[in-house]
């Protein structure tokens, strides 16, 4: 809870005051929100899970490797369901390789997801 001082005139408040480094925390706070709220108006819709974002932060591991494992396949099923051999799949889970639309696109509907969702 933040300690202030009401300042009243003719018995109406008309200041607050507050300790400047508590005001210095609520002005971040506030723009905190305002970039939220941004954030929220110019969305796509498209959301991240968390298991994703952390396999890719704190794991390492590429865009590819962190959806497939959060989606819960092998690189063998997923190469079987793209028509594809499982050392294909390995290579495109290759840290920062950069993988064409077409790619992209088969990727993403194996995996039954936007294929935005693959851009690095």
């Amino acid at each position: 809870m933040i300690d202030y001082q009401v300042i009243k005139r003719k018995g109406k408040p008309v200041f607050a005051l507050v300790d400047f480094y508590e005001f210095i925390e609520l002005l971040e706070d506030i723009d905190d929100i305002l970039a939220y709220d941004k954030a929220k108006v110019n969305s796509d819709g498209l959301r991240v899970p968390d298991g994703v974002v952390r396999k890719v932060i704190n794991e390492g591991k590429s865009i590819v490797q962190a959806w497939r494992e959060f989606k819960g396949f092998t690189q063998a099923e997923l190469a079987a369901s793209m028509g594809i051999k499982q050392s294909a799949v390995a290579r495109l889970e290759t840290k920062g390789r950069k993988l064409r639309p077409s790619t992209r696109e088969r990727v993403a509907h194996a995996l039954n997801i936007d294929p935005r969702l693959l851009e690095e």
